[in-house]
């Protein structure tokens, strides 16, 4: 149940970057749209005070469904195997949480 929990969730932050993304090629310069925004273009712009606030909003609750994805995982491997992989997502879930949290208190979100 964890595995399709983080799967799930995994599902909802990689739509819902794509969807910011989308959004965020409508504002560039034309130059800079045929490439397509980069990950740090679309995270430049997101905290940028140039981005609407119901956009960066959308932004950091679908990258905290990736956070909980994460946790789903080190949930997992903890109970089922223990030790170095869980402890591999439980940092990433850490540093994602404190970094996405840290931004969003900057932003008053």
């Amino acid at each position: 149940m964890l595995v399709l929990t983080a799967v799930v969730l995994m599902g909802i932050a990689g739509w819902g970057f794509y969807a910011v993304r989308r959004d965020v090629v409508r504002s560039l310069p034309p130059n800079l749209r045929e490439a397509g925004p980069s990950r740090v273009l679309v995270d430049r712009f997101i905290w940028s005070d140039a981005a609407p606030k119901a956009l960066r909003r959308r932004f950091v609750l679908t990258q905290m469904c990736g956070v909980g994805a994460c946790a789903c995982l080190s949930t997992f491997l903890y109970a089922d195997h223990g030790g170095a992989p869980a402890l591999l997502f439980g940092a990433v879930t850490l540093a994602g949480a404190g970094y996405y949290g840290w931004r969003a208190g900057r932003h008053g979100l």
